[in-house]
C-alpha cells in the first residue's frame, strides 16, 4: 500500500463514518476522479493533517506519505523553508492578474539547468498542461491542431498563444 500497511487494530471509526456520509452526497464517495470502490476496504480516505513526510488520518493514525498527496507535495508538508517562502509570496499576493518576476526567474533557471530546454511553459491546471502537450505533439508531428484522439476531440484556437509559440 502506498501509505503504509494497515493492521487489523488500526482505529478507523471516524473515517468509516465520514465515508458513509460522503457516499450520500459526493459522487463515488470521493473527491475528483477517484472512487471509493477502487481502494481496499481499510484504506484511509479522510486525512486531518500532514507534517514533513507523514500524514495523519481523521482517526489519528500516522502514515508515511509515499504518494506525496497524489503529486503536488514533493517537498513534504510544513517544511519551515517552504512555509517561509509561501508566507513571503502570500504577503505580496497569491493570485494576481498576471505573473510576477518569479515566473521569469524560474523559467530562466529551468532553461539554464535542463540542457535540451530552449524555453519553459507553465500551466495553472492539468487540463491546460495536457492541452499544451497535445498541441505541441501535434505540431511536432505535422498534424492539425484540431483533430481526434480516440473518442476525445482535441480543439485548439487559431491565433492562440500556443499556436503563435509553435509557429515561431
Amino acid at each position: 500500500m502506498p501509505l503504509t500497511t494497515l493492521t487489523a487494530t488500526t482505529a478507523r471509526d471516524q473515517d468509516r463514518a465520514l465515508s458513509v456520509r460522503a457516499a450520500l452526497v459526493v459522487p463515488g464517495g470521493m473527491h475528483g476522479h477517484l472512487n471509493r470502490s477502487t481502494f481496499p476496504p481499510d484504506y484511509p480516505q479522510f486525512f486531518a493533517r500532514g507534517e514533513r513526510t507523514h500524514v495523519w488520518d481523521v482517526d489519528g493514525n500516522r502514515y508515511l506519505d509515499l504518494m506525496c498527496a497524489w503529486g503536488p507535495m514533493v517537498l513534504g508538508y510544513q517544511h519551515p523553508k517552504v512555509e517561509a517562502a509561501y508566507q513571503a509570496q502570500l504577503a505580496e499576493g497569491d493570485c494576481l492578474n498576471g505573473p510576477g518576476s518569479a515566473l521569469v526567474e524560474l523559467a530562466e533557471l529551468l532553461v539554464d539547468t535542463v540542457p535540451h530546454a530552449d524555453w519553459a511553459m507553465f500551466s495553472k491546471n492539468g487540463t491546460d498542461a495536457a492541452t499544451t502537450c497535445l498541441t505541441i505533439a501535434r505540431a511536432a508531428t505535422g498534424r492539425s491542431a484540431s483533430g481526434s484522439l480516440g473518442t476525445s476531440n482535441i480543439m485548439c484556437r487559431k491565433r492562440s498563444t500556443y499556436s503563435r509559440l509553435l509557429r515561431g
